[in-house]
């Protein structure tokens, strides 16, 4: 398998101290890509050790809705994605974004080279129509690649 140049991990998330899952499911008729509740166990505890694992549960509750597109797709087909599973049912998913708290997750990985982060002004609408914050975190990979493969 050939090694990706970049790719991008978009997601919807709402999360609130309250949130049930199960109820968010039921308003917008759609099916997370990842839910828990507060208090549940943290996935990847586990993985580490005893002493750590009972503090490793969620703070808060959360529902989550990942982008369908191959991961170095370019952000706007990723936002596009998302914003195509959500147009269904959009009044059901604003109410849901205004009773708790409501993010776009855009991380951007690159490991030949940093991907532009580029949104058409329509899409960055949508986003705040449905009362989206919208946050980009770039995970920069090629600097310390540079040095591994020029011996710096």
């Amino acid at each position: 398998m050939a090694k990706l140049a970049f790719k991008f991990e978009v997601r919807l998330v709402i999360t609130g101290e309250l949130l049930d899952p199960d109820l968010i499911t039921q308003q917008v008729g759609l099916q997370p890509s990842k839910a828990y509740r507060k208090g549940d166990p943290v996935s990847w505890a586990d993985k580490v050790q005893p002493r750590f694992r009972a503090r490793a549960i969620y703070k808060h509750g959360s529902w989550q809705l990942a982008s369908r597109v191959e991961p170095q797709s370019e952000l706007e087909d990723h936002v596009r994605d998302l914003m195509a599973q959500v147009r269904p049912c959009w009044d059901a998913m604003r109410a849901a974004i205004q009773q708790h708290d409501g993010d776009l997750d855009c991380a951007a990985y690159g490991y030949e080279y940093v991907p532009a982060l580029w949104l058409p002004a329509e899409l960055l609408s949508e986003i705040g129509g449905l009362g989206l914050s919208l946050g980009i975190s770039v995970y920069d990979s090629t600097k310390s690649r540079s040095a591994d493969e020029t011996g710096d």
